[in-house]
C-alpha cells in the first residue's frame, strides 16, 4: 500500500512540475532576453565615445543564437533539478511512512503523534538537492531555492558575458575590462578589475586562459559575479587603479 501511494505521491508531484515548467520556461526566456539588452545598451555607451556605431540592441545572429542556446540550457537545468525533488519526495514519503508505522507498533507513540513526527520527517529536507561527482560520489546538498537561484544567476552571468564577447569581435575590440568587488575569492581577486585581451596577442594584458574562462572555477564560472565591458585602447581609462585594487584583495568582509 505504501509503494502504490508513493506512486500516487510521485505522480501528483510531475503534474504540479509541469504545470510550474511552462511558466519558469517563459519567465526565465524574458529575463535571459531583457539581461542581453541592457547589457548590449551598455557596451553600446563605450562603443559610442569611441566613435563607433555600436551593436543592434536585439543584438546579432550569432547573439541571438548565444541567447537561444543559453536558454534552453538553464530551463533543462531547472527542469533537472525538479525532476531530482519529484524522486526525493517520493523516497521521503516511503521513509515517512515506515517510520510512523514502525512508532505505533512499538508503541512509543499514539497515531496522531507518529504521523506528526512522520510528516517534519519527511519535509526537514525533502526540497534539498543532492550533487555527485564524475564518480558518483556525493559532495554536496543544498536547498532547492538556492540551487535555483544559482542556477539561474550564473546562466544569466555567463550568457551576458558570451554576448559581450560576442559583440567585442564584430566591432573589432581586442581589449575588454574586468569588474572588481569586495570579497572576491581569492583565485579571482588576482585577475579582477584587470584588462584581457581577448586574441591573446598583447603580452601586457591577461588571457582568457589567465582568468580561467569558462572554467568552473574561473571567470563566469559558478556563482562568479564578476563581469566585463570593452576598453577601447586611447579612449577608455580604467575604473579601478591598482592601488585600489590591492586593497580589496587585503579588505577583510
Amino acid at each position: 500500500d505504501i509503494l502504490q501511494e508513493s506512486g500516487y505521491v510521485y505522480d501528483d508531484v510531475i503534474e504540479s512540475i509541469s504545470k510550474l515548467t511552462s511558466l519558469s520556461e517563459s519567465i526565465v526566456s524574458e529575463m535571459f532576453r531583457e539581461a542581453a539588452v541592457k547589457n548590449i545598451a551598455f557596451d553600446n555607451e563605450i562603443y559610442r565615445k569611441a566613435g563607433k556605431k555600436g551593436v543592434p540592441v536585439n543584438g546579432s545572429s550569432a547573439v541571438k543564437q548565444i541567447l537561444s542556446a543559453a536558454v534552453n540550457k538553464t530551463n533543462g537545468s531547472l527542469n533537472n533539478l525538479t525532476m531530482t525533488t519529484a524522486d526525493k519526495a517520493q523516497q521521503k514519503f516511503i521513509e515517512a511512512c515506515s517510520i510512523a508505522e514502525m512508532d505505533v507498533s512499538t508503541g512509543a507513540f499514539d497515531v496522531n503523534t507518529a504521523i506528526r513526527n512522520a510528516v517534519e520527517y519527511a519535509i526537514q529536507d525533502g526540497a534539498n538537492v543532492q550533487y555527485y561527482d564524475d564518480d558518483g560520489n556525493p559532495t554536496a546538498t543544498r536547498n532547492i531555492v538556492g540551487a535555483i537561484r544559482s542556477c539561474v544567476l550564473t546562466g544569466l552571468s555567463q550568457t551576458t558575458g558570451e554576448i559581450g564577447l560576442q559583440n567585442a569581435r564584430d566591432m573589432g575590440t581586442d581589449v575588454m575590462e574586468l569588474s572588481a568587488h569586495l570579497g572576491a575569492r581569492p583565485a579571482h581577486s588576482l585577475w579582477q578589475g584587470k584588462l584581457v585581451c581577448i586574441s591573446n596577442r598583447k603580452t601586457k594584458y591577461l588571457t582568457l586562459t589567465d582568468i580561467r574562462y569558462e572554467e568552473v572555477d574561473g571567470f563566469k564560472g559558478i556563482n562568479c559575479r564578476h563581469y566585463w565591458w570593452p576598453f577601447i585602447e586611447g579612449v577608455s581609462k580604467r575604473v579601478y587603479t591598482d592601488e585600489q585594487l590591492e586593497e580589496m584583495a587585503t579588505r577583510t568582509v
